[in-house]
């Protein structure tokens, strides 16, 4: 292998004085955990030289991504669109060889936007001499083979349930991957039963922006005000896109259970509907509607500014009902100093800990998270203890220096690893 030319003299030394030339490959759309967690970790990795493909807007890498050099690429058919289309002509095209066709089209563009995307991959990693690519969604087909043709590691970024079902072609590309992170002990576990060794997989929690929870946490009353929130109003929020499995029914159910013992409760829902879920949420707002309690309920819809909305909350909550791989709003709650109820399963079973920072619900139990929801709201001096707990481990184990450290340390390993 042709090492680069910083990497003739001491390699160690070397690594401490210059930076690291890293290619990340993200292609998530709208904006959501994988691409700000990605912003977050650059924003303090020095020793690093990051070049960026991404498939977000130009507003959103405007905002998060100042001074990097981000090469944009959209895909002629994205997941989202393929979803909802294969969706669509389940449900709509009764004739299976229509669907056969359809679906093989589908994949031919699918092979073309794949053998572009490698091409395009290729051609920034050989301009820019990078010594290491990151993908930051997954086992991508462009980033692997891209590091395999320049013979440079490639290190995999994983934040979701590795399901062989789900991810049966990922399984190959799986043994020509370096290295993976996953955003949770779960996801980790998830992945090495699939087939990774567990020597080549680090577990790295996403940060939290600390210093911007701490910005805003002077503005609780304003943002309390701002959406009809009183002083004696206990306010539990539930966070993120308005789909299926993030919970936000069963969610709905136990407020209302709650409510009936205690009229001070108000849930606020803050996001909007996401991938096509309109039917999911305008079911929300129909049992809100008819359940006779909807003046204690509060719709936000999407907010730019979350951080304000997490501080004006007492108690924050996380009911999805499948396995979550990390769960950002479980950190982010306590960020803004708040106990939070969160969904046993996956990620946040490793967040929260039990009577101390928070309560954990079986999924989808709507009487037990009904009952922790009114336990918290009726004793607001275990709120705030639980909460001061919850910020103190945000603040030791979630900050951006530190998971960035962590994610330093990975490469240096890969590196020196590539060198031997």
């Amino acid at each position: 292998m042709n090492l680069p030319t910083r990497f003739h003299e001491d390699p160690e030394f070397v690594m401490m004085t210059k930076k690291i030339k890293v290619l990340y490959i993200d292609g998530s759309i709208g904006f959501g955990g994988a691409i700000k967690s990605l912003s977050l970790v650059l924003s303090c990795m020095p020793d690093v030289e990051p070049i960026l493909i991404s498939a977000q807007n130009k507003d959103i890498i405007d905002k998060w991504f100042k001074g990097i050099k981000v090469y944009r690429s959209k895909r002629l058919i994205d997941y989202r669109v393929k979803d909802r289309f294969v969706g669509w002509l389940d449900e709509k095209v009764p004739y299976e060889l229509i669907r056969h066709l359809i679906l093989k089209s589908i994949a031919f563009i699918g092979l073309i936007d794949d053998i572009r995307s490698i091409i395009h991959v290729s051609w920034i990693a050989k301009k820019y001499n990078v010594e290491l690519i990151h993908t930051n969604t997954g086992f991508r087909l462009d980033g692997i083979t891209a590091a395999r043709i320049f013979g440079i590691p490639c290190l995999v970024h994983y934040r979701g349930m590795f399901t062989e079902k789900r991810d049966k072609r990922m399984l190959t590309l799986m043994n020509h991957t370096t290295h993976v992170i996953g955003v949770s002990n779960a996801v980790s576990k998830s992945v090495c039963d699939a087939g990774m060794p567990p020597r080549k997989m680090t577990t790295i929690y996403d940060p939290v922006d600390l210093a911007l929870f701490d910005k805003y946490r002077s503005q609780r009353f304003d943002f309390r005000t701002r959406i009809g929130l009183k002083d004696e109003d206990v306010a539990v929020g539930i966070f993120g896109r308005v789909i299926p499995w993030k919970g936000q029914l069963g969610f709905v159910y136990s407020v209302l259970r709650a409510i009936k013992e205690n009229r001070n409760i108000k849930a606020v829902i803050i996001g909007d509907e996401s991938d096509g879920a309109t039917d999911y949420f305008n079911r929300i707002k129909d049992v809100i509607n008819s359940s006779g309690y909807s003046e204690n309920f509060i719709l936000t819809g999407y907010q730019e500014d979350v951080e304000g909305f997490y501080i004006a909350m007492d108690i924050v909550v996380h009911a999805s009902i499948e396995p979550e791989p990390f769960g950002m709003v479980v950190p982010e709650g306590m960020a803004a100093e708040n106990p939070v109820i969160a969904a046993d399963a996956g990620g946040p079973t490793e967040i929260v800990s039990p009577g101390i920072d928070g309560f954990l619900v079986p999924p989808g139990d709507i009487d037990k998270m009904a009952a922790a929801i009114l336990e918290l709201a009726n004793d607001p001096v275990k709120r705030k203890a639980m909460g001061a707990n919850g910020y103190n481990k945000v603040k030791n184990q979630f900050t951006i220096p530190y998971i960035a450290s962590q994610a330093e340390k990975v490469y240096q390993g890969i590196l020196c690893k590539a060198l031997s």
